[in-house]
């Protein structure tokens, strides 16, 4: 019988993320980078109807006013308020649709009902093939990464480093590179 996955914790954080499948390499020292580095982030499911968070970082909790409790199970339209742009939810949508990253400034709001702008950035785990360590072709789950901005940074479109993006982009060029 197979072995259950081993959890992904990042270096002083103190949750875990327990994946249902043994990831790529990659996609698990991605995520434990987003902990180590006190991301905010959530993951979601695509598999599971509505494509809900399974889990949700410290960071991500703390910063929002949102529990566990209140997200876990649930997809990420609670956000979004009145003045989210539905441009930007259709980019995010699109990147679900192919498959890939995409990378766009939101405006979403927080439990209290506060608005806050993200620079938000996602990217896709997958399943690791057992043959050649190599993925699988359809995403196990989509990694959102949140960097909070400010009004101006978002109304200029201003370029506002999100390290989940840079960390990825690191990933791949070291991949380009072997």
């Amino acid at each position: 019988m197979f072995s259950k996955p081993p959890a992904v914790r990042g270096a002083g954080s103190d949750t875990e993320f327990q994946p249902k499948v043994r990831l790529h390499e990659q996609d698990y020292e991605f995520c434990e980078k987003m902990m180590a580095k006190n991301q905010m982030f959530v993951i979601t499911d695509p598999k599971l109807p509505d494509h809900p968070i399974v889990y949700a970082s410290r960071e991500f909790l703390d910063f929002t006013g949102y529990s566990s409790e209140d997200i876990v199970g649930k997809n990420c339209r609670f956000l979004q308020g009145r003045k989210t742009e539905p441009e930007d939810i259709q980019e995010i949508s699109n990147a679900i649709k192919d498959k890939g990253d995409c990378k766009v400034g939101l405006i979403n709001y927080k439990k209290n009902g506060d608005l806050f702008f993200n620079e938000f950035f996602m990217t896709t785990m997958h399943k690791k093939r057992f043959l050649f360590g190599s993925k699988v072709k359809n995403p196990t789950y989509f990694i959102g990464v949140q960097t909070e901005s400010t009004e101006e940074e978002y109304k200029a479109e201003s370029i506002v480093n999100n390290f989940g993006q840079v960390y990825r982009e690191e990933q791949r060029d070291a991949d380009a590179n072997k």
